[in-house]
């Protein structure tokens, strides 16, 4: 009679923490993660002392949302992003790097 339920329902036993860790990848080149979710206002963190050095946010059918780092000189760094959802990273190096997806409390 009904489809499943939507995976951004609070409760389920499967939907990602709120606040913390959701995330954390490493490798040395290029790779996209698996899916993961995420509630709106989510940070990337992200440590790569190669050049190049990008991140693009994808969705969790791989279509792009854009790129959300584009390192230049810079070795380390922080984004958020404010979108709530299922999504992949696709990050492109040619060094070691690491990034942590990390969950928002919300204020109030």
């Amino acid at each position: 009679m009904s489809q499943s339920a939507p995976t951004t329902q609070p409760g389920t036993p499967t939907s990602s923490p709120r606040v913390g860790t959701i995330e954390e990848l490493s490798g040395i080149g290029d790779k996209t993660s698996d899916v993961f979710t995420a509630e709106a206002n989510w940070e990337i963190r992200w440590k790569s002392p190669g050049k190049p050095f990008a991140i693009e946010l994808l969705d969790k059918g791989g279509v792009s949302r854009g790129e959300v780092v584009q390192a230049g000189d810079r070795a380390e760094g922080a984004t958020f992003v404010s979108e709530a959802g299922e999504f992949k990273l696709k990050v492109t190096a040619t060094g070691e790097w690491s990034i942590e997806v990390i969950g928002q409390a919300e204020s109030g």
